[in-house]
């Protein structure tokens, strides 16, 4: 019981500092995007009784693995130091919450309150879909202002013609 106490502390201090690891070394994305994926995966894995044939344990998964993983997506476009560990800071108290209801569900149920992981999932699963849309919105206008740039400097004429408006 002590050991699946500690793991809703353990798991968002670890992600919190693999995500200073990826604010600081920027190339270090490649090995922090996983070790996070895997943070989270065995976290809900221990927390939800170590099955990983039930549904119950893939349905307690999807919510804070979304989340983990759209929040890289959504801080590699953020701008200033304090906001991206302001943000940072936020997922990782959202995790942490997550993984707290998850304990009392399955471990203290007399403290569960009912209804309050489905409150929790929802809340998260609405910051997920905020941060996966925005996330991709900034993606998509990084890649359609590198394609214009290549246009531009491969066709001038074409393309600039295009741009204002001028039409053959």
């Amino acid at each position: 019981m002590s050991f699946f106490r500690l793991i809703p502390w353990t798991a968002p201090i670890l992600i919190f500092g693999a995500f200073e690891a990826l604010i600081r070394w920027p190339k270090s994305i490649f090995w922090v995007v996983p070790l996070v994926t895997l943070i989270t995966f065995f976290s809900i894995w221990l927390l939800t009784n170590r099955d990983f044939r039930k549904l119950k344990f893939w349905n307690f998964l999807i919510s804070p693995l979304l989340l983990v993983n759209t929040s890289w997506l959504f801080l590699i476009f953020l701008e200033g130091k304090f906001i991206r560990h302001a943000f940072l800071l936020v997922v990782v108290i959202l995790f942490w919450l997550f993984l707290k209801v998850v304990f009392l569900y399955f471990h203290l149920r007399p403290k569960y309150q009912a209804h309050t992981l489905e409150n929790v999932s929802s809340y998260l699963n609405l910051i997920t879909i905020f941060l996966l849309f925005s996330g991709f919105f900034n993606l998509f206008i990084l890649l359609s202002s590198v394609s214009i740039r290549i246009s531009i400097n491969a066709f001038p004429i074409p393309t600039t013609s295009y741009l204002i408006g001028i039409r053959n």
